[in-house]
Parts: C-alpha cells; sequence; structure tokens
C-alpha cells in the first residue's frame, strides 16, 4: 500500500473515531467503514459486515448484491469460512480462490462473481452468534501484509462500532424493563392497595414461580388489566 493510501487511511480512521462518539445510528458508521474498505485498500471492491447464527450467514451492512449474494450462498450451502472456520481462528485469507479446496462449491460461486481471493477476521463471538467483516478482492494475491494490517484496523473499528450499538441497546432495554415493571407496579398497587415494596415482591415472586422474567410478568399484569378495563 502507498504513502498516498496510508494517510487516507490515517485520515478515514480520524474521522471514523469522531463519528463513533457523535454519530446515534451506529449502522451508518458500519456503512463507512465498509466504504472505506472497498476504497482505501487496492484490489478490494467488494465488502460487508455478517453475523452468523445456527449455520446461517446473513448479510448486515453489505456493500452491494456481491457480498449479499455470497453471505447467502455460504448459508444454502452450509459451507464456507464463516461458517467453519472463524469460531477458532480470528482471521481467514485466501488468496486464490480458484485453488480452494476446503469450500469448493463456496469458492465456485466467488469466482463466477469474478471474486478472486477474500480476507475474513472475526469481529466478535458470543454463545449462539458471531460477527465477520469479510473484504473480497477482484484479483487473486490482494491482500498483502500491509491490506492485511489496514483491513484489521478497520475491523476493530467496526468491533468498537458493534461494542457501542450493543452498549446502547442494552440500556434501551434496561429504561423499558424498569417502566414496564413501575407500570405493573403501579397496577397491583391500586388495585391491591399495596404499597410500591409489597407490588414488586408479588411480581417477584410471580417470577420465581412460574420461572418467567420480571419483564415478562409485568408485561402480562399490564395485559391483564388493559383487558379488564376494555
Amino acid at each position: 500500500m502507498n504513502e498516498r493510501s496510508s494517510l487516507q487511511l490515517v485520515e478515514v480512521l480520524r474521522n471514523l473515531a469522531i463519528e463513533m462518539r457523535a454519530e446515534p445510528d451506529p449502522d451508518a458508521t458500519l456503512r463507512r467503514i465498509v466504504a472505506a474498505a472497498v476504497d482505501l485498500i487496492p484490489g478490494v471492491y467488494w465488502a460487508g459486515v455478517s453475523s452468523v447464527r445456527q449455520g446461517r450467514v446473513e448479510a448486515e451492512v453489505p456493500s452491494d448484491d456481491v457480498a449479499r449474494a455470497l453471505d447467502r450462498r455460504q448459508s444454502e450451502l452450509g459451507e464456507g469460512p464463516a461458517i467453519d472456520l472463524l469460531v477458532d481462528q480470528g482471521r481467514v485469507i485466501i488468496p486464490d480462490l480458484r485453488m480452494e479446496t476446503r469450500w469448493p462449491r463456496f469458492a465456485q460461486s466467488a469466482v463466477e462473481r469474478n471474486v478472486q481471493c477474500l480476507a475474513m477476521f472475526r469481529l466478535f463471538l458470543d454463545r449462539d452468534s458471531l460477527g465477520v467483516l469479510t473484504l473480497y478482492g477482484s484479483e487473486p494475491d490482494v491482500f498483502d501484509e500491509d491490506a492485511v494490517l489496514h483491513a484489521e484496523i478497520l475491523a476493530q473499528h467496526v468491533s468498537c462500532a458493534i461494542a457501542g450499538a450493543r452498549a446502547v441497546d442494552q440500556m434501551h432495554r434496561a429504561i423499558a424493563s424498569r417502566q414496564v415493571i413501575d407500570q405493573a407496579k403501579g397496577v397491583l398497587m391500586e388495585r391491591l392497595h399495596v404499597d410500591a415494596v409489597m407490588a414488586f415482591g408479588l411480581l417477584a415472586r410471580i417470577s420465581q414461580d412460574t420461572g418467567t422474567t420480571l419483564t415478562e410478568v409485568a408485561e402480562n399484569v399490564i395485559e391483564t388489566a388493559q383487558h379488564e378495563s376494555s
């Protein structure tokens, strides 16, 4: 990678760091990173962020129809680097898909779309899912040492954006759950003439006895009250 490309990458990363602090929509940041990979790494024509759950690859932020189709193809075939290898390894580099023997049907599908090589990076690994960033090259051997280094830096930015989005989502879920529980407490306080502590204790006991979450119990209380009042 030449000096100009490196300087461009530094500038893009600086802007992405600022954007991740200010951007309310994490998908917009992911789209920017995917676009940056295509724009800045020579030979990379397609890219995408995907999730893998129970052997299915879902395109979350594909650069185009090619990236989306190759994710779908792995799911259809039940084979491919995202399904078989990334659970145990942090990255997969395939210099020439025409020579790939581990996933021959997937490789053939990629070559038919003029994809000659790929680099895939694990973004996160949960109990039942993982996230990947995949970059596709139009010629063999696109991913030299510099290209892999810069791709890994971009992958780290994707990981940070996803982690931030998860934190925000968890916060929103916690706030929503608390609001539901408070509303259910209000229903019980009004109908049973008990205080807030006793109302919460009733919800907690039902949750424990039925093996359901406190939020689910609260939702049922609210739904029952609404049904009775209608």
